[in-house]
């Protein structure tokens, strides 16, 4: 008897030739292993429209977790970032189970949820997982493939406004105020905060919402210096309010309508600013990025707040590296959750150029 298998679409047969396997029917020589075999820790489902897949709940230990892993052999590499953001969920309590799963195929390989199962492996602690098995190796491409649900998407359905600026300031923060010195450089971060960590950071500091909302505002004003950043300018404010807020707010208005600071007056140094965003734009030049205009930014507070005059700014000697600029807080110490608990950690003293 010939067993039929599906026709292979033609963009999927150079990636099988370059390392996944062909369609191939389950037969007797795979190996009795977690792939194949029930845990027997709950209810193993299946359904006749999907003759050979079955489903199950389990609590997965560190024993099923290392089980789980002998059958990663011919997934996408693991990422680092990814795992290590996914740990730290798990070790500060704040992984929630979502129906994610682990996919094992019909040739009794993993293709789904190595993350998770390093993470178990790596901590001891378990957690609650939906194995899936008898899958047609052919699913491995659909995976992950289409829109994945974020922090901004968990903010508009709480409705909070300017959903998307808002995570990512937060974004921002969490991940350099919590640990400057590991996490890289501003906007470009090695490190992945999870969405818990977003929220939680949003939670401990609303006043991060008012900062998304005037930069969002700022974007709608035609006197704005062009081509600005919105995230940049968010982060500007929450981070000059905090140390002033009245200053701090007046500061980011003066850069945004640019009004009542030319011929030495108070904030005269923003010019500088406006003009270098400006001359970006009118030369056709390389347009300042997020951390750069926030390296900018923090850079003609510092001059505002010393009383020095700026004709011009220009990038530091040596060529700007992206470091992210330090700014003390009035009180000296941020909020920053860790796990189930805030704790306080210091915001180290302004180094902006």
């Amino acid at each position: 008897m010939t067993t039929k298998t599906k026709e292979q679409p033609p963009d999927q047969k150079q990636k099988h030739s370059a390392g996944r396997p062909r369609n191939k029917p389950p037969g007797p020589e795979i190996p009795d292993s977690i792939a194949t075999v029930p845990c027997g820790g709950g209810t193993v489902a299946e359904h006749p429209g999907l003759p050979g897949v079955t489903v199950e709940l389990v609590l997965a230990d560190r024993d099923l977790a290392n089980q789980a892993l002998a059958c990663n052999v011919n997934n996408r590499p693991e990422k680092s970032r990814v795992e290590a953001a996914l740990r730290r969920d798990v070790e500060h309590d704040d992984f929630l189970y979502n129906g994610s799963t682990w996919v094992f195929n019909w040739l009794g390989e993993m293709d789904d949820g190595q993350h998770r199962a390093w993470v178990i492996a790596e901590t001891g602690i378990p957690l609650w997982v939906t194995i899936v098995r008898g899958t047609d190796p052919l699913a491995w491409y659909t995976i992950d493939s289409n829109a994945v649900r974020r922090a901004a998407d968990e903010l508009a359905r709480e409705g909070v406004a300017n959903p998307g600026t808002t995570a990512a300031v937060a974004k921002l923060m969490h991940v350099q105020i919590t640990s400057p010195g590991e996490r890289g450089k501003a906007g470009s971060s090695k490190t992945q905060a999870t969405t818990s960590e977003i929220l939680a950071t949003i939670k401990t500091h609303p006043e991060l919402i008012e900062a998304a909302a005037f930069a969002c505002d700022a974007a709608k004003d035609p006197r704005r210096p062009v081509k600005m950043n919105r995230v940049a300018f968010a982060a500007a404010y929450w981070l000059f309010t905090m140390r002033d807020a009245e200053t701090g707010r007046w500061f980011m208005e003066r850069v945004v309508d640019g009004e009542g600071i030319g011929g030495g007056s108070p904030g005269s140094q923003i010019l500088a600013f406006r003009a270098r965003l400006s001359r970006q734009a009118d030369t056709g030049g390389e347009l300042l990025n997020q951390p750069t205009q926030l390296w900018f930014l923090a850079r003609t507070w510092r001059a505002f707040q010393a009383g020095e005059e700026v004709e011009r700014l220009m990038r530091p000697k040596g060529g700007y590296k992206g470091e992210f600029p330090e700014i003390v807080a009035a009180s000296g110490l941020v909020a920053i959750p860790n796990g189930k608990e805030p704790r306080d950690v210091p915001v180290p003293a302004f180094s902006g150029g």
